[in-house]
């Protein structure tokens, strides 16, 4: 059984987390326990400095200072990726790997912070619409190794089940080269929907 998908665009989803704009020391920031649902302090602040210089078409500024701050907390996967949109905006795909690397080694390694960090790669694979097929490629396996984390951490966690799906069936409805792949990766999809649903009962 499938569940619906709905797109969620990147700023969208950061913007979620903008709750808190006072910035206490950096050992405070760092010293937050790391939740898919934890803000920061000060992630408002810096949030919106960076979407007014990337307004300005200043997005390599922007995305230093998403860099800066993952320095800060370096668990927090939306400072991490909101940098790898604005090096792809910026056209400046050749950083993005180190980036990835780096998100990668620094988010932990449990469940729902891994099936987060896969929503936001998949968000950025969906919703740059100037992506080169190559970069996209990259992004949806960075989004299957980071789902596949958060299942083998967690097998019965349902999220993470679900992203997998979701990534199956954007990897089809984009990426696929023949309808035989194509038939393939939903079949897989659907076996994760399904496994998902009976998760719930």
């Amino acid at each position: 059984m499938r569940a619906a998908r709905v797109p969620v665009p990147v700023v969208v989803v950061v913007l979620l987390w903008v709750m808190c704009a006072t910035a206490p020391p950096a050992q405070a920031q760092a010293a937050m326990a790391p939740h898919p649902m934890a803000t920061p302090p000060g992630w408002m602040r810096e949030t919106l400095r960076a979407e007014d210089l990337a307004k300005a078409g200043k997005r390599l500024e922007a995305a230093a200072i998403y860099e800066r701050y993952s320095e800060t907390v370096p668990w927090f996967p939306a400072a991490h990726y909101a940098r790898v949109q604005l090096l792809f905006e910026a056209g400046r795909a050749e950083l993005v790997p180190g980036a990835l690397t780096r998100a990668r080694a620094a988010i932990p390694a449990t469940a729902p912070m891994r099936r987060e960090a896969a929503m936001f790669v998949l968000n950025i694979a969906e919703m740059v619409p100037t992506l080169p097929r190559a970069e996209r490629v990259r992004l949806v396996a960075e989004a299957h190794a980071l789902a596949d984390a958060a299942m083998t951490a967690d097998p019965r966690f349902g999220d993470a089940l679900r992203m997998k799906a979701s990534i199956l069936t954007f990897e089809a409805e984009h990426l696929a080269t023949d309808s035989a792949r194509k038939a393939a990766l939903t079949r897989q999809a659907d076996a994760l929907f399904e496994r998902w649903f009976q998760l719930q009962k």
